[in-house]
């Protein structure tokens, strides 16, 4: 790695040379990716950096759980090139320190503590969290919409490959990634979700940077008719669509009112729809919003409520986020009842 000047002996000596209780630092390389030492102050105390090329959170829980220290007064330090902030928690979880690359750190032990947090990760190859979840990235999207269906289905990779109608590769990046980061697990019975609240929190902050086509548009009838009027639209002429955001929250979780119909509809379908459906595009006014679909994962596990097509918990999750205030409230309520159910 080009940006890696200092070795981690050198980068470690830096940072807890700037606590001025810390006398010396004694540092030798050990076995395999360790380097083990002493910080002397009042007394002398057992260290030892952990070297990772990588710090996803499975990793660093494998140099830990898997290689207990017989000398439980000896603190470790995990260093890699990037510690991202589940991986920090998990740091502290394990009683660990940490120390990366991009300038982040944390040691905590008897009388020391440093804190150095909120650098940006200088080597973002490392970190395929973008790639993963970005909109448009059609394929593992319709992957992690699928898993997230139902989390209590154990998927072979053959059978989510072949459902999601994408090569047996894409699934398997998908999967490391995501048991990398403790978010899901790969045992006999094959690959489940174990933590679908941290993949949608990580994932909508991606989403939510990302801008989305909408048009405003007006009906002369109530909320009711016109989402009764839209939905028979969309089945009779067979369009790909469903009602979003809080109107389609208010069919998994009606914890809020609203006065806006908000709906997905196809690009190719989206002003058929509107002409049929009596909808004309406003500036101002609005009672109706649509947002319009350029591919179909947002079509994923589409459902049938009140003889209505409504599109799936996480999609209108991810439309009430955009939302804030009393969107995130009923975003919240969607996460608890339907995906974490």
């Amino acid at each position: 790695m080009k940006q890696m000047m200092q070795t981690p002996e050198q980068l470690f000596r830096e940072k807890i040379h700037m606590i001025p209780a810390v006398k010396s630092i004694s540092l030798k390389k050990g076995a395999e990716n360790r380097i083990n030492g002493t910080i002397e102050m009042q007394g002398k105390h057992a260290i030892q950096l952990i070297v990772l090329d990588q710090g996803y959170p499975k990793r660093i829980e494998n140099a830990i759980v898997s290689h207990p220290e017989k000398d439980t007064s000896c603190y470790r330090v995990i260093v890699a090139p990037y510690i991202s902030p589940s991986s920090a928690e998990l740091c502290k979880k394990l009683g660990v320190g940490y120390l990366d690359y991009s300038g982040n750190c944390m040691v905590s032990f008897d009388t020391i503590y440093l804190s150095d947090i909120g650098h940006p990760n200088l080597f973002p190859k490392e970190d395929n969290v973008k790639s993963i979840f970005r909109a448009s990235s059609a394929v593992t999207s319709k992957i992690l919409r699928e898993l997230l269906a139902d989390i209590s289905v154990r998927w072979r990779i053959q059978n989510l490959s072949i459902k999601v109608g994408c090569s047996i590769g894409m699934v398997s990046r998908v999967k490391e990634y995501l048991c990398d980061q403790l978010w899901g697990e790969m045992g006999r019975d094959g690959f489940m979700i174990t933590d679908a609240e941290s993949i949608l929190r990580e994932w909508s902050a991606v989403v939510l940077s990302e801008d989305i086509q909408m048009v405003s548009a007006y009906s002369l009838d109530n909320v009711s008719q016109i989402e009764k009027k839209c939905s028979e639209v969309l089945v009779e002429n067979n369009y790909k669509g469903g009602l979003a955001g809080f109107s389609g929250g208010a069919r998994y979780a009606p914890v809020v009112r609203y006065t806006k119909v908000h709906m997905w509809i196809a690009a190719k379908n989206a002003y058929d729809f509107m002409e049929k459906a009596g909808l004309k595009e406003v500036d101002s006014g609005a009672n109706v919003i649509l947002f319009i679909a350029n591919n179909d994962d947002v079509f994923v596990d589409i459902r049938e409520k009140d003889g209505m097509p409504v599109v799936s918990p996480v999609q209108v999750y991810f439309d009430l986020m955009r939302m804030q205030g009393r969107g995130e409230e009923m975003a919240e309520a969607i996460l608890k009842k339907e995906i974490l159910k």
